[in-house]
């Protein structure tokens, strides 16, 4: 009977290898700069090696322990949550940060079952105005509030 490879084992290496790679980018930065990407690369290998130690317990496992690698119900949701920031994404790029974020803000709320319109709106609202009275007011941080749409206004 063939051993299988549990996928975490490949998912490991593939976080390992971007470490890597995302530690080969920093090298050319001072290192005041590099500091805080070589933090975030040092704990994502640590995640990583997590990860792939996992997996291989879980390849070690009896095959009749393992689950099935890949389902529809389990990728479902994750893929539905990448095409919502993937439509965030155009429209922050059409519309501005403001816009989009008060768009997708809810959308994204109301597919994780959040049921109360009030709370949802409070939170939009809320997090917009903290946004916009921080960054925007108080930092003087420039903010594309518009995107493209600025340009035809």
């Amino acid at each position: 009977m063939k051993k299988q490879i549990h996928q975490d084992v490949i998912i490991g290496f593939v976080c390992l290898a971007l470490c890597l790679l995302f530690y080969a980018m920093n090298r050319p930065l001072p290192s005041e700069a590099a500091m805080m990407p070589n933090l975030l690369v040092g704990l994502m290998t640590v995640l990583s090696a997590c990860i792939l130690y996992q997996g291989v317990v879980k390849s070690k496992a009896p095959a009749e322990e393992q689950k099935k690698l890949f389902t529809w119900d389990g990728v479902k949701i994750p893929l539905i949550t990448w095409g919502i920031v993937l439509a965030y994404v155009l429209l922050f790029y059409f519309v501005g940060y403001f816009v989009a974020t008060a768009i997708i803000i809810p959308v994204l709320m109301r597919f994780m079952k959040q049921t109360s319109w009030k709370l949802i709106l409070a939170i939009d609202a809320g997090y917009l105005l903290v946004i916009y009275f921080v960054f925007v007011r108080t930092l003087n941080v420039s903010v594309d509030g518009f995107g493209l749409l600025s340009r035809l206004l």
